[in-house]
């Protein structure tokens, strides 16, 4: 019945076509009994949503209750993970989107820290970078920095170290999107309460940790380098890429080889020799066109 109503229709529909050639849509569809639907006036139809704000929103300043309440959730965090000797608690304060404070380690210590704040929603990124000494050692023989993503409102990392020295804890307020976003205009600061708690580490867990590290610290290192010689590649060619690569690699040689002498000393003379290395590929808008090893 549908299929017969539609032939119909269509039929129709041409003849009056084919006997008035030149009647208007309008005038086509009154005579059909058509009635065209009303559009709504602009101030009436519905305005798209505006794109979320995926930043976290201010942080009232921490009463000392506040201060309180967080770092007892921070050092629940860390009893949980095995910490052992709890150390004296810390109040990361800084501008948004981060705060930072540096610490002192001892070396064959592992660290359990644990981080607590305000903002539901919002992750940490929590970054340990083990800072060098006056010879240019750092604490951690394997790794420069180590970082780890904590959920709200409280999570815990752990590092170590295998000399005495220094590391600089830095905590970041992630957007909801977990990327770091920066602004010249907010003010308003950021707060974390941590928990710090220490244990010696024995040699044998020592051993297995410094290799883990290690072939971390090697994969991320040789990816690096393959993105920095696709880059030259782009943009210079295989003959300058392919002499860089050459450069870089002398450069870690030299440095392997000085491993256990002064890093600072073994730095300025492999650093040199890079220098003489990477010279003669030229230079593009001042700076070499060899990306820095």
């Amino acid at each position: 019945m549908h299929s017969l109503h539609s032939r119909v229709l269509c039929t129709g529909v041409a003849l009056v076509l084919a006997a008035a050639p030149g009647l208007g849509c309008a005038a086509l569809g009154k005579l059909l009994g058509i009635k065209k639907e009303e559009e709504a006036p602009a101030e009436a139809r519905a305005a798209p949503p505006p794109p979320a704000d995926t930043r976290p929103p201010p942080q009232p300043e921490y009463t000392e209750e506040q201060w309180a309440e967080y770092t007892a959730l921070a050092e629940a965090k860390v009893k949980e993970a095995g910490g052992v000797t709890m150390l004296p608690p810390l109040r990361l304060v800084g501008k948004y989107p981060y705060a930072s404070q540096k610490v002192a380690v001892k070396g064959g210590h592992c660290y359990d820290v644990g981080a607590a704040w305000m903002t539901p929603g919002h992750r940490t990124s929590f970054d340990v970078t083990f800072l060098k000494d006056a010879e240019g050692r750092r604490s951690n023989l394997n790794q420069g920095s180590t970082k780890a993503r904590l959920e709200p409102p409280a999570g815990v990392m752990q590092f170590c170290a295998d000399l005495d020295g220094r590391v600089e804890l830095t905590a970041y307020l992630l957007t909801t999107d977990n990327t770091i976003y920066t602004s010249s205009t907010r003010q308003d600061n950021v707060q974390w309460a941590v928990a710090v708690a220490e244990r010696a580490e024995d040699k044998q867990a020592a051993e297995a940790r410094r290799v883990a590290e290690a072939e971390r610290t090697k994969a991320r290192e040789a990816q690096g380098r393959r993105n920095v010689y696709r880059y030259e590649l782009e943009h210079y060619g295989r003959r300058i890429a392919d002499a860089c690569e050459r450069c870089r690699k002398m450069f870690a040689l030299c440095m392997e080889e000085r491993k256990d002498k002064d890093q600072k000393k073994a730095l300025e003379y492999c650093g040199l020799d890079w220098q003489n290395c990477a010279e003669p590929m030229g230079r593009d808008g001042g700076s070499r066109r060899c990306t820095t090893p």
